[in-house]
């Protein structure tokens, strides 16, 4: 059953009361599909992380936990989904930084990351030729950029008419912004339904 719009509209930028309900739910919800795309993505060991539109924060703490060596960024254009993931993220201190901004001008250095990881998120990206063009500059090179996405079918209306901003992008439309930005060895790995962990190599 489609959930009502008003709550549905906090999987974009996380507000209010809603927002913190649609946070919790998301932590929940996104787990199967978490597990499957890291039995597919690379914990690089004593890496530097990023989890662009990192939501409710429980992907950090999982690549966290994954290496008690890693630093793991976070970044998301919601306060709320900020305030959330440093909450959840409390107890791992200076291992575990999570900064509010936009995925077009990151507030980061260049070659600064090991791996950045999109989950459930590119849908959203306005000028996403943009946004891939940044996590190509901060990403070191041999750094990964692994997008992964629970819908993938953009001939599929069912949310993309009832959410505001939501464009599903299929895994071939990921893999050629990976290519355009300049990412290379990109491979689409296909799970459930139509479940997608795209990844490429600068």
């Amino acid at each position: 059953m489609m959930l009502p719009k008003a709550y549905l509209q906090n999987t974009r930028k996380p507000k209010g009361i809603l927002g913190d309900m649609m946070l919790r739910r998301m932590n929940r919800r996104h787990t199967p599909l978490s597990e499957w795309a890291f039995s597919i993505i690379e914990i690089p060991p004593g890496g530097r992380i990023l989890d662009a539109g990192c939501g409710g924060g429980m992907n950090l703490k999982r690549m966290l936990d994954a290496d008690p060596r890693a630093v793991v960024h976070g970044l998301d254009y919601s306060e709320k989904s900020v305030a959330m993931s440093k909450k959840l993220c409390k107890e791992y201190g200076g291992r575990c930084v999570v900064d509010k901004g936009n995925v077009r001008e990151m507030p980061y250095h260049d070659n600064t990351f090991d791996l950045v990881t999109a989950f459930e998120t590119v849908f959203f990206w306005k000028h996403i030729d943009e946004a891939f063009a940044e996590v190509h500059r901060v990403l070191k090179d041999g750094g990964v950029f692994a997008v992964v996405c629970e819908m993938s079918d953009p001939e599929d209306r069912t949310y993309q008419d009832a959410i505001k901003g939501l464009h599903i992008l299929s895994a071939e439309d990921i893999s050629g912004l990976m290519s355009s930005a300049g990412l290379t060895d990109i491979e689409i790995h296909r799970g459930e339904g139509e479940w997608i962990c795209v990844t490429g190599v600068r």
